[in-house]
């Protein structure tokens, strides 16, 4: 039956290689592109700090809460509940995680004050790509089954971070100089979609292993400033392509989500 087809696609792909290498790129990239730039520059420190010492703030203190109180229930109520530290900081992690493109797509339509908006905009788009980097640190550290120090934590988390930057900076400015000197809507929609999927890979490669969210941000932003985007309508059909991809890979993303829960 429909159930049934449904149960045996859910459990013959790889979530988690789809939603992180193929999804989340084109869903990162997408609300790079759409974020106020000129806004940008000028909370830029005000978004720094929340999506960076913010995250970590929030992720340390709910993993605390979360280990003390799961093995406090251990104690006194039923066993088998407790779960490690290093665990407990991984399900914070991914409590950290935000909705960058509904957070987005909501202060298009609010009446907050510009800077506002792009502070919150931005927090939540870089929010992202913080909290996924962390969730991938903590992860290996923990699927290796090697104790943390911080030598090896800081230098997982400054590979993923200054490659990521390095990808995103390059793709972006590949893709900026092809998008100003060819022609063709055509065209300009497969040269950003050739961002996206040739920067993902390349983060992702097993020699490099940066983070591809964050390469992913870096190279929308870089790309929104070349001259193609900046003089484009809200009807260029580049424009309104990246519009549709947004919506249309959250909306594959739920369903995932769906078909993993059966």
């Amino acid at each position: 039956g429909q159930f049934d087809i449904a149960t045996y696609g859910a459990h013959h792909y790889n979530f988690s290689q789809i939603v992180l290498n193929l999804l989340l790129p084109f869903i990162l990239f997408a609300a790079a592109m759409q974020i106020d730039l000129s806004g940008l520059a000028k909370s830029g420190p005000g978004i720094a700090y929340l999506s960076t010492i913010g995250v970590v703030i929030f992720v340390g203190i709910w993993g605390t809460l979360i280990w003390l109180v799961m093995n406090m229930i251990d104690r006194h109520i039923g066993p088998d509940i407790g779960i490690s530290f290093p665990a407990a900081i991984l399900f914070a992690t991914m409590m950290a995680s935000t909705d960058a493109a509904a957070v987005l797509s909501t202060m298009r339509h609010t009446v907050l004050p510009r800077q506002v908006r792009t502070l919150i905009a931005g927090e939540s788009l870089f929010n992202d790509v913080v909290s996924i980097v962390l969730f991938l640190t903590v992860l290996t550290f923990i699927a290796s089954g090697h104790e943390v120090n911080a030598a090896d934590a800081a230098w997982v988390l400054g590979k993923e971070i200054i490659g990521g930057l390095l990808i995103g900076f390059g793709g972006g400015l590949i893709g900026s100089y092809m998008l100003n000197t060819c022609k063709g809507y055509s065209t300009q929609v497969l040269v950003t979609v050739g961002v996206v999927l040739g920067g993902s890979v390349l983060a992702n490669a097993p020699m490099i292993n940066a983070s591809s969210p964050l390469a992913m941000v870096v190279a929308g932003i870089v790309v929104a400033r070349c001259r193609v985007y900046v003089e484009a309508s809200e009807q260029h059909p580049l424009v309104m392509f990246w519009r549709f991809a947004d919506n249309a890979m959250n909306g594959i993303l739920f369903l995932l989500i769906g078909l993993e829960l059966l």
